[in-house]
């Protein structure tokens, strides 16, 4: 699997050994069937060597983890552990401005998926006098529900880092890297404005509004959220070349 939003993680054994098989980015394909599946372990013997014909093929780096070490997983690595005896680990994810492009990546394919499932639903809110914006927002509280982060949730994370912070590549960064991660949230948040910026919706706070009622898809919320995600662009387009 690769982990939630496709984040950094970091696991930490505290007794106890694991296996790992870390795969990069450009490797994921190999591990998938014809139909886009991802195969579920990937030692020899342990799958279908027919359906699954190229895992054999897969670069991967195998590291065994020993007690008392920690492990770091970068952003989209897809990775399998298999646990050597008793083990026991502390895991954490989390993601910064570099890999925002990759969030977004994920973030815009799962709300895609939630948007052409819930697309029959449109009808039955608007059957009983609801308003589009109502539509909206209820496909923005199944996409949290489901990926843990809406597109709401994205922009104003985004607002909240770009706009508090002279730099978002890691301190020391050369001029470049700084550039790039730049370039990179900025071409995420262009790709928010041409096909998400209808679904934004903020509270008078900055944050997704969860409460069922007729203020969380007003014009207010709705303004607030096309006004957080000019801001940011704004705050990037000085540093950015599009």
């Amino acid at each position: 699997h690769a982990d939630v939003l496709w984040s950094h993680s970091w696991s930490a054994n505290i007794c106890g050994a694991k296996e790992w098989w870390l795969f990069p980015p450009s490797e994921t394909s190999k591990l998938q069937d014809a139909a886009g599946v991802y195969v579920d372990d990937v030692r020899l013997g342990f799958y279908d060597a027919e359906r699954f014909p190229r895992v054999a093929d897969a670069a991967c780096l195998r590291v065994t983890q020993p007690p008392r070490s920690t492990l770091f997983v970068p952003s989209d690595w897809r990775h399998m552990v298999v646990n050597v005896g008793a083990t026991l680990s502390i895991n954490h994810n989390w993601f910064e401005a570099g890999a925002i492009p990759n969030v977004w990546r994920y973030l815009d394919t799962e709300a895609r998926a939630t948007a052409a499932e819930l697309e029959a639903c449109r009808a039955d809110v608007e059957g009983r006098g609801g308003e589009l914006s109502e539509f909206l927002w209820l496909r923005e509280r199944v996409l949290r529900a489901s990926a843990r982060l809406n597109v709401s949730d994205f922009v104003a994370m985004c607002r909240s880092e770009v706009c508090a912070r002279d730099t978002l590549a890691p301190a020391g960064s050369a001029p470049e890297d700084e550039r790039r991660v730049r370039d990179g949230v900025s071409l995420a948040l262009r790709a928010v404005a041409a096909d998400h910026a209808g679904s934004l919706f903020l509270d008078e706070s900055g944050t997704w509004p969860r409460d069922e009622d007729a203020a969380s898809w007003s014009r207010s919320a709705r303004d607030r959220g096309t006004a957080a995600l000019a801001e940011v662009l704004a705050a990037l387009e000085p540093e950015v070349l599009l």
